[in-house]
Protein backbone atom coordinates (compact mmCIF):
# COMPACT_ATOMS: atom_id res chain seq x y z
CA UNK A 1 0.00 0.00 0.00
CA UNK A 2 1.02 3.34 -0.65
CA UNK A 3 0.75 6.06 1.88
CA UNK A 4 0.69 9.63 1.30
CA UNK A 5 0.58 12.59 3.74
CA UNK A 6 -1.28 15.75 2.08
CA UNK A 7 -1.68 19.61 3.77
CA UNK A 8 -5.14 20.37 4.49
CA UNK A 9 -5.44 23.90 3.20
CA UNK A 10 -8.58 25.06 4.36
CA UNK A 11 -11.73 23.68 6.27
CA UNK A 12 -15.31 24.98 5.79
CA UNK A 13 -16.77 24.90 8.99
CA UNK A 14 -20.14 24.12 8.63
CA UNK A 15 -22.18 23.84 12.08
CA UNK A 16 -20.77 24.51 15.35
CA UNK A 17 -22.37 23.40 18.86
CA UNK A 18 -20.63 25.42 21.75
CA UNK A 19 -23.05 23.21 24.36
CA UNK A 20 -21.45 20.10 23.05
CA UNK A 21 -18.12 21.14 22.68
CA UNK A 22 -17.59 20.14 18.74
CA UNK A 23 -17.68 21.79 15.13
CA UNK A 24 -18.16 19.67 11.88
CA UNK A 25 -16.93 21.21 8.41
CA UNK A 26 -15.22 19.86 5.17
CA UNK A 27 -12.32 20.29 3.30
CA UNK A 28 -11.35 18.91 -0.36
CA UNK A 29 -8.42 17.32 -0.91
CA UNK A 30 -6.76 16.56 -4.28
CA UNK A 31 -10.67 16.42 -5.52
CA UNK A 32 -12.24 14.16 -2.63
CA UNK A 33 -14.62 15.32 -0.08
CA UNK A 34 -13.59 14.60 3.45
CA UNK A 35 -16.16 15.49 6.96
CA UNK A 36 -13.52 16.89 9.16
CA UNK A 37 -15.04 16.98 12.99
CA UNK A 38 -13.10 18.96 15.57
CA UNK A 39 -14.25 17.96 19.29
CA UNK A 40 -12.63 19.18 22.38
CA UNK A 41 -9.16 19.85 20.71
CA UNK A 42 -8.68 16.77 18.81
CA UNK A 43 -9.60 16.69 14.57
CA UNK A 44 -11.04 13.73 13.06
CA UNK A 45 -11.89 13.19 9.53
CA UNK A 46 -14.31 10.57 7.79
CA UNK A 47 -15.53 10.45 4.41
CA UNK A 48 -18.44 13.29 3.64
CA UNK A 49 -20.33 10.72 1.86
CA UNK A 50 -22.92 8.35 4.11
CA UNK A 51 -22.77 4.93 2.77
CA UNK A 52 -26.46 4.37 3.85
CA UNK A 53 -28.23 7.33 1.56
CA UNK A 54 -25.64 9.44 0.45
CA UNK A 55 -26.37 12.26 2.51
CA UNK A 56 -23.33 15.11 3.21
CA UNK A 57 -22.12 13.77 6.69
CA UNK A 58 -20.50 17.76 7.36
CA UNK A 59 -24.09 18.85 7.39
CA UNK A 60 -25.11 16.23 10.09
CA UNK A 61 -24.49 16.66 14.09
CA UNK A 62 -22.69 15.02 17.18
CA UNK A 63 -23.98 12.34 19.67
CA UNK A 64 -21.66 11.37 22.11
CA UNK A 65 -18.80 10.08 20.14
CA UNK A 66 -21.45 9.46 17.13
CA UNK A 67 -21.40 11.94 14.07
CA UNK A 68 -24.93 11.40 12.66
CA UNK A 69 -26.21 11.58 9.24
CA UNK A 70 -28.68 14.35 8.42
CA UNK A 71 -30.51 12.28 5.80
CA UNK A 72 -31.89 9.20 7.78
CA UNK A 73 -30.15 9.69 10.86
CA UNK A 74 -27.90 7.14 10.86
CA UNK A 75 -24.88 7.13 13.24
CA UNK A 76 -21.40 6.74 13.04
CA UNK A 77 -18.80 6.06 15.75
CA UNK A 78 -16.08 8.60 14.87
CA UNK A 79 -12.89 6.83 16.47
CA UNK A 80 -13.34 3.58 14.16
CA UNK A 81 -16.13 4.45 11.76
CA UNK A 82 -18.30 1.51 12.44
CA UNK A 83 -22.42 2.18 12.15
CA UNK A 84 -24.39 2.01 15.44
CA UNK A 85 -25.52 -1.48 16.18
CA UNK A 86 -27.36 -2.95 13.30
CA UNK A 87 -26.82 -0.62 10.90
CA UNK A 88 -24.32 -2.54 9.12
CA UNK A 89 -22.31 -0.34 7.71
CA UNK A 90 -19.16 1.71 8.44
CA UNK A 91 -16.95 4.84 7.36
CA UNK A 92 -13.86 5.34 6.08
CA UNK A 93 -11.72 7.03 8.37
CA UNK A 94 -8.26 9.13 7.85
CA UNK A 95 -5.11 9.54 9.86
CA UNK A 96 -4.61 13.17 11.05
CA UNK A 97 -1.08 14.34 12.53
CA UNK A 98 -0.91 18.69 13.21
CA UNK A 99 2.92 19.58 13.40
CA UNK A 100 3.66 23.22 13.06
CA UNK A 101 3.31 23.71 9.53
CA UNK A 102 -0.60 22.49 9.79
CA UNK A 103 -2.73 19.96 9.69
CA UNK A 104 -1.94 16.78 7.20
CA UNK A 105 -4.52 13.89 6.58
CA UNK A 106 -2.90 10.40 5.56
CA UNK A 107 -4.41 8.73 2.16
CA UNK A 108 -3.80 4.96 1.53
CA UNK A 109 -4.18 3.34 -1.64
CA UNK A 110 -4.35 -0.07 -1.81
CA UNK A 111 -2.98 -1.32 -4.94
CA UNK A 112 -5.25 -4.55 -4.47
CA UNK A 113 -8.23 -2.26 -4.87
CA UNK A 114 -9.88 -2.75 -8.01
CA UNK A 115 -11.81 0.98 -8.22
CA UNK A 116 -7.63 1.89 -8.22
CA UNK A 117 -6.97 -0.31 -11.00
CA UNK A 118 -8.36 2.37 -13.64
CA UNK A 119 -6.81 5.57 -11.90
Amino acid sequence: MAEKWIRIDSIEWIKTDVAQNYSIGISIINGRKVCIVKTGEELHAVQNSCPHAGGNLSHGWMEENMLICPIHRHKYNLLTGRGAEQQGDCLKTYELKQTDEGVFIKFTRSFLNPFNWFK
